[in-house]
């Protein structure tokens, strides 16, 4: 599996947990109207994200790095397409084949989330509040737990996950 851009763009992430719990938090000590970011500590990479996936399905990954991610920005539409287009049948076809009908889980992208822009944010304004995250980093075992989960629901094909 390779990815556009480079292992150094950033991804944070937070766990439902802790959004749930922030949301309680701030419903009875935040100021009215006042908005937070939620993020972790992870100051997760594609890069750190990868060898995560890479541990848990068994698969490589790596990135295209600049020039063809900048020959794919020209036509970010039409990359966004094939890319779809390449995903999202054999996806189907696995969902069937467990007999998973209906998931919100999806490989479908939309086009803004292949451009070069990380998607982090700081989450530590709101620790000043009283709040202090359960999950604060991201590990691999933490993914493992969230995908055993969606297969427990049958949201996600047990036959991916090796």
């Amino acid at each position: 599996m390779k990815l556009l851009w480079s292992g150094d763009l950033r991804i944070n992430t937070v766990h439902v947990r802790d959004v749930c719990k922030a949301t309680v938090h701030l419903a009875r000590t935040g100021a009215v109207g006042s908005i937070w970011n939620l993020a972790d500590k992870t100051d997760l990479s594609q890069e750190r994200l990868n060898a995560f996936l890479e541990g848990i399905f068994k698969i490589k990954t790596g990135f295209w790095g600049s020039i063809v991610s900048n020959v794919a920005k020209v036509n970010l539409k039409g990359t966004t397409e094939e890319v779809n287009e390449k995903h999202l049948k054999p996806w189907a076809d696995i969902c069937k084949a467990d007999g998973i009908l209906n998931t919100p889980l999806t490989p479908y992208i939309d086009t803004e989330l292949l451009m070069n822009h990380a998607l982090s944010i700081d989450g530590n304004a709101i620790e000043a509040t009283g709040f202090a995250y359960d999950v604060p980093e991201m590990t691999e075992a933490l993914l493992r737990e969230q995908i055993a989960y969606f297969v427990s629901q049958q949201l996600f094909p047990a036959t991916v996950v090796p």
